[in-house]
């Protein structure tokens, strides 16, 4: 049987596929012989249109497919082209009147059967039943196929369920395992939980035990830690005083090394003028005593000289101090900022050793700190005179031995 698809004139959209044989009704509709092969794609617009009363239409069921020849295009299956309806048979639209028979009228002999006129409708519809032999040989082998189909389905879903089975079996075995491998855990982890409970028990214990001990020694700690910060605070603020007055002490040596240093520069200045007198001075002649310097010009002169040597050497004297000053303040500075910056916790105090003590107690902030007194210009010692304004050789050969 040939298998045809319908269109829809209008839109173009597919109506279904149908076996192309129909029944007609009336002049304009047909309707299948055969059911389609899928649910048809058909909804209807507007309101539906009923059948007349008295038609063939009004008694059809609501199930029936029912086509306007001019509303349906019918293509082939494979390809679009356009096929023509093949229709088995034609009904009549309108029921015939009803025939009343009189009774008194003669009965009419049925006319005898002509086998000549039935063989020639069978010679006639030939094509048709060979055509419908060959359709139902196709679809009975499509169906046998088919069922091929799904046995071998049938047989590879066996087989997986099988395979499945014993996979089944397989995981239920690996699960019976995994249990009693669970049940020995469970028995290991019971059995060692007691033994772990008990130690911990005991650890915990001890532990309680050695807190009372631990705090009365961080106690201990930390009062002695409070007394070192007390009195590292007192030396601090010690070092600080005793700095301030280092400082002044430095401030007014300084004014003094200034002023031995203006009084150098002028005694340097005589010097380099009595030198120059000298080179410019003609060689010296034997004179008599009464031409040579007096008494009290050269007692000037060596007093001169030795006030030159004696400060000298407090200069020197005076410099070395004031570089030993200033290392030790900034030691001090350095210290002390260290000391603030460090935070005051105990674990930040550590027992000293006698280095430490040593350093501490020789430092510029312990209690044992230098005097420092300033030196003053009118203290140096200056040569004895005799009593007729000349100058003490004794004093002078003291003062030429300690320059």
């Amino acid at each position: 049987m040939e298998r045809i698809r319908c269109n829809c004139k209008q839109c173009g959209s597919k109506l279904g596929e149908f076996v192309n044989l129909w029944t007609q009704v009336g002049k304009s509709y047909c309707t299948p012989v055969v059911q389609p092969f899928e649910p048809l794609n058909i909804q209807h617009d507007g309101e539906a249109r009923l059948g007349d009363s008295q038609t063939l239409v009004d008694g059809c069921s609501s199930d029936q497919v029912l086509f306007r020849f001019s509303s349906v295009e019918p293509v082939s299956y494979r390809g679009a082209k356009r096929v023509e309806f093949m229709v088995k048979r034609t009904l009549q639209l309108r029921f015939p009147p009803p025939y009343f028979q009189d009774p008194s009228a003669p009965s009419v002999k049925p006319e005898s059967v002509d086998l000549s006129h039935i063989q020639a409708s069978l010679d006639l519809n030939r094509k048709d039943i060979d055509r419908l032999d060959t359709a139902g040989f196709r679809v009975v082998s499509a169906l046998d196929e088919a069922v091929q189909r799904i046995e071998a389905e049938t047989k590879k879903l066996q087989k997986s369920v099988q395979d499945l089975r014993t996979d089944s079996r397989g995981t239920n075995h690996d699960i019976a395992f995994l249990k009693t491998q669970v049940k020995n855990i469970k028995q290991k982890v019971d059995n060692g939980t007691t033994s772990v409970i008990v130690r911990l028990e005991s650890q915990v214990q001890s532990i309680g035990e050695a807190i009372p001990g631990l705090r009365t020694e961080l106690g201990k700690l930390s009062t002695k830690s409070e007394k070192d910060i007390q009195r590292l605070g007192s030396q601090l603020s010690q070092a600080k005083e005793e700095s301030g007055q280092l400082k002044s002490i430095i401030t007014s040596n300084v004014l003094s090394v200034k002023e031995h240093a203006k009084e150098m520069k002028s005694l340097q200045g005589e010097v380099s003028t009595l030198k120059d007198l000298l080179n410019r001075s003609p060689a010296p002649q034997p004179m008599e005593r009464s031409t040579r310097f007096s008494d009290r010009e050269l007692d000037i002169l060596t007093d001169n000289i030795a006030r030159l040597g004696n400060r000298t050497s407090q200069v020197e004297t005076l410099q070395m101090q004031f570089e030993i000053m200033k290392g030790r303040l900034e030691r001090m500075e350095s210290n002390r900022q260290s000391a603030s910056m460090t935070p005051a916790h105990p674990s930040n105090y550590r027992k000293r050793s006698p280095e430490d003590v040593q350093e501490i107690e020789t430092s510029p902030g312990s209690h044992t700190a230098l005097r420092v007194e300033p030196i003053n210009a009118s203290s140096a010692k200056r040569p004895r005179l005799t009593r007729s304004g000349t100058v003490d050789e004794r004093t002078h050969k003291r003062s030429s031995k300690r320059s």
